[in-house]
């Protein structure tokens, strides 16, 4: 019985470790898509902008 508990206990432990690692991945992407979001807003507006510019009509060509 003493054998088994102390196997449980090392899955334990490296269960635990394996979460602590996980958890820390799901901060990075969630950091990482928290920027992603930002970058594609300024993006966004960025675009807007550029579309609102009103447009001056060219000078003709002459062909010659």
């Amino acid at each position: 019985m003493a054998e088994d508990n102390a196997g449980l206990r090392e899955a334990l432990a490296k269960t635990k470790t394996d979460l602590a690692t996980e958890r820390e991945r799901v901060r990075a992407l969630v950091r990482a898509a928290a920027e992603l979001s930002l970058e594609l807003e300024q993006a966004r507006e960025e675009l807007a902008a550029a579309q609102q510019v009103t447009r001056l009509p060219g000078r003709a060509r002459s062909d010659s």
